[in-house]
């Protein structure tokens, strides 16, 4: 068990597999922002959303319309080619000149997963974001 990020597309059954570990990149996510900046590409976090009724359904006692408060509004969903554009960017340099960074291998393991998703995602038209599992 543990924290976890994870791809959410806005179709109940996409017709491919969304499924990632992301425990790795939930676990290094404040480096990998670190380098997405270096890198000139968006952080990860800024494609991390949750829909209300979601953590509605997690928080005993809470009401939609509260959870939608504490998050600020509705899910917000991305264009899959602006994660697309920071996920290989962040791929290229931990497979060239960031091998060596500690835990690369597993880092290059989940965002490969990620792109995966990601590219599904673009082919079929759909929206995504990214959501932390606890």
């Amino acid at each position: 068990m543990g924290v976890a990020l994870f791809v959410v597309v806005n179709a109940e059954d996409p017709g491919f597999d969304v499924g990632v570990n992301g425990k790795t990149v939930a676990r290094h996510h404040p480096r990998l922002g670190g380098l997405a900046a270096e890198l000139g590409v968006e952080p990860l976090e800024r494609f991390v959303s949750m829909d209300p009724a979601e953590l509605a359904d997690l928080v005993e006692g809470v009401s939609e319309a509260e959870a939608a408060g504490v998050l600020g509004g509705e899910a917000e969903w991305h264009d899959p080619a602006r994660g697309l554009a920071s996920l290989r960017a962040l791929l290229a340099h931990l497979e060239g000149a960031g091998r060596e960074t500690p835990h690369a291998a597993e880092l290059v393991e989940d965002l490969r997963g990620f792109v995966e998703v990601l590219e599904g995602a673009e082919q079929t038209g759909l929206a995504f974001h990214l959501q932390w599992d606890v």
